[in-house]
């Protein structure tokens, strides 16, 4: 058998060829000898580079062989059959002999200059699987086609952490990384693999695609990572999240609690993976219901209210359940649709509470009531010290033997002398006529108790002589506060105007607190001298104050006192608490007036409102007019915002005929812009003020 010899003018190489049998045309069968041999070529397909040789031979004893190519510019053969790649391309070697004829394949490729992969590295999980791919490039460096027919050889430098088989599938074996050696034709590329952890493949839950829980119920749910082959990667966190916490609650942990009816989608998440479960809450079932009722004696017609609470099965109380109530006995006690007890008649009644089903009872006793007898009767009066013209209230408390205050009685007032003292009969207000010391008299059911008045005459005290004009006035465009002062020492200062509106300097309280330790923050702007007014003289003041917007209105959170005005004393003696204090509650003005003294004047307390707008200036004005004498009820106090008059009294009592005899006038040392912010909850806030005026006559 003959040989096979590949030659190349630039590279020798080796080539492994499988022959196989040709046909032989029929004009040669007729000469063909008993042999077995017949005419086959030893190669019958190839791949070929450009330059490349191949010697192709005939298997046995041939004569007159004549070899031929159908594409000469792309393979040429020669007389003794060597073919030479001359061009990229495919062509078809023929030989023909006595024996017969047989066919051969060649394709010529350009030969490969340079390899380069696509990438100059790539990652892949520990475990995985994964090729580079790259390109084949000729000396013009266009790419060439067909180069995979031809052996490509593989290499890892670090085949411990990424190993290469001969079709180029890598394998990641350990973290790390390492170098991939690409080979064609002689030239080489490479590529760096890391091998990093594993990639998360997929989440495993540890609870079905849905379940439910019970309002209270806590679940814990259990997550897995998984890699591409199904093994778990514990070193990864889990991000948990709901679709609707206030139906079912997670915490990070993966612990799902149930919070209200509903139903919520619970999901986990790493490393761009995610899965989820569907949680369905209901609310809890009822365990037991206990139901008790404020009293459980009472008189026929006396009610009591009854009380149900529904718990779960572990004991925790159940809110928001429909009660039904009934009354098992209802010719003794009846019951309200909403727990109202009413007894009947003597007897035992038992009050039944049902919650969704379950049952508790509550047991009434009805007894006749028992007449109690007034043994002692206890006098007073809410002032035993009175001027002329003065009232008080007597009160009256019967009790029985045991001292047990008895209710539902009446008793009948008297005065031992009216001259001094006179008492109304039913209602027991006390008026004072003339100075003296009389008692006062209650009877119940024939009981007689006893106090008794001091009625005195107040000295008259001389006004003070009436004066007008300005009293202080300050605009802060110096930079200072004035005539004005803080008491609390800081927290005040001069700013420019922050709403731009034109005010230039204005007075900046800041008011803040911690809510907890800090309760109460005290900023105020008092003239640094106090005020004398006499009788029927007049007071007014003027300012123009600024919310900012972004101040917390919320009623409930805080109140803001604006401007105090107290208390009026004669400098010597006690003081009156006779003040007004306005205001911001919410976004509401209110303005409160109280006038209560040592000598009992009776309270006067008066509360009107209006409403304010955040982020703009108004303009506060307010008149205070001394009663015209010490007894009369004519003192006026009226308040003006923006010029709408929001607040108007005209009966006030300023002053007590009570006061002694002193020459000094009456002062209001604590006027004042500002005073206390009271919060329960932390603030950090700013008021402004500008052109405060004090005057004994309206500023225009």
């Amino acid at each position: 058998m003959a040989f096979l010899r590949v030659r190349s003018k630039l590279l020798a190489a080796t080539l492994v060829v499988v022959g196989c049998e040709s046909s032989i045309s029929p004009r040669d069968a007729s000469t063909a000898d008993t042999a077995t041999e017949r005419v086959t070529i030893s190669i019958k397909a190839t791949a070929l580079v450009v330059g490349q040789e191949v010697q192709l031979n005939i298997n046995g004893v041939a004569t007159n062989v004549v070899w031929q190519s159908d594409n000469p510019t792309v393979v040429a053969v020669s007389s003794d059959g060597m073919a030479s790649a001359e061009a990229p391309g495919k062509a078809r070697i023929v030989v023909r002999a006595q024996m017969g004829t047989d066919t051969a394949f060649i394709t010529v490729r350009q030969r490969v200059a340079s390899v380069r992969f696509a990438a100059d590295s790539i990652d892949l999980g520990n475990g995985e699987t994964g090729r580079l791919a790259f390109r084949a490039l000729d000396a013009n460096g266009d790419s060439v086609e067909g180069f995979d027919e031809s052996p490509i050889q593989w290499e890892s430098a670090s085949p411990s952490i990424a190993s290469v088989d001969s079709s180029g599938v890598i394998s990641a074996l350990s973290v790390g990384a390492a170098r991939i050696v690409v080979a064609v034709d002689g030239t080489k590329d490479s590529a760096l693999v890391r091998v990093v952890p594993s990639h998360v493949a997929a989440i495993v839950l540890s609870v079905p695609a849905q379940f439910s829980l019970a309002v209270g119920d806590v679940y814990q749910i259990h997550a897995y990572a998984k890699d591409a082959s199904g093994d778990d990667l514990p070193d990864r966190a889990i991000v948990w999240s709901s679709s609707n916490p206030s139906v079912a609650a997670v915490s990070q942990g993966g612990s799902v609690t149930a919070m209200n009816p509903g139903l919520s989608i619970i999901s986990g998440s790493t490393e761009g993976q995610h899965a989820s479960t569907t949680v369905f809450v209901s609310k809890a079932s009822v365990g037991t219901v206990t139901t008790s009722l404020a009293s459980t004696n009472l008189a026929p017609g006396q009610t009591t209210q009854g009380t149900a609470v529904a718990r779960d099965a572990e004991g925790d109380v159940l809110s928001g359940r429909a009660v039904a109530w009934s009354s098992m006995n209802p010719n003794i006690a009846t019951v309200s649709s909403k727990g109202l007890v009413t007894a009947i008649a003597t007897g035992t009644a038992e009050i039944r509470a049902t919650v969704e089903g379950k049952t508790g009872d509550g047991v009434l006793t009805v007894t006749a009531p028992v007449v109690a007898t007034t043994a002692s009767v206890v006098a007073t009066i809410d002032s035993t010290t009175l001027a002329p013209g003065h009232s008080a209230h007597g009160r009256a408390v019967p009790k029985d033997a045991q001292g047990n205050v008895l209710s539902g009685k009446t008793a009948s007032w008297s005065s031992k002398n009216s001259e001094i003292v006179t008492v109304d009969p039913a209602t027991g207000v006390v008026t004072a006529v003339s100075a003296g010391t009389v008692v006062i008299q209650a009877i119940v059911d024939g009981i007689a108790g006893q106090t008794s008045v001091n009625v005195s005459s107040p000295s008259v005290i001389p006004e003070p002589p009436a004066s007008g004009g300005t009293l202080v006035s300050h605009d802060f465009e110096d930079g200072t506060l004035g005539g004005y002062y803080n008491p609390w020492g800081v927290g005040i200062d001069v700013v420019d105007d922050p709403t731009g509106a034109g005010h230039g300097k204005v007075a900046r309280m800041h008011y803040s607190a911690d809510g907890v330790t800090q309760p109460d923050d005290n900023k105020a702007l008092l003239p640094k001298t106090s005020f004398a007014i006499a009788l029927g003289d007049s007071l007014w003041f003027r300012g123009d104050f600024y919310l900012p917007a972004t101040l917390n209105d919320d009623p409930s959170v805080s109140l803001r006192k604006l401007v105090k005005w107290g208390y009026l004393h004669d400098q010597w003696h006690f003081p009156e608490q006779s003040e007004m204090t306005l205001a911001l509650a919410g976004a509401q003005v209110q303005v409160t007036n109280t006038v209560v003294g040592p000598s009992n004047l009776p309270p006067d307390y008066s509360y009107t409102g209006f409403n304010v707008t955040k982020g703009a200036w108004h303009r506060l004005e307010i008149q205070l007019r001394m009663n015209t004498t010490f007894a009369a009820k004519d003192g006026v106090l009226r308040v003006w915002v923006d010029g709408a008059l929001i607040y108007d009294r005209t009966d006030l009592r300023w002053t007590d005929p009570l006061w002694p005899e002193d020459q000094s006038t009456f002062n209001w040392p604590g006027w004042g812009a500002g005073d206390q912010m009271q919060a329960r909850a932390a603030y950090d806030e700013y008021r402004y003020w500008d052109n405060m005026i004090y005057s004994k006559s309206r500023t225009p």
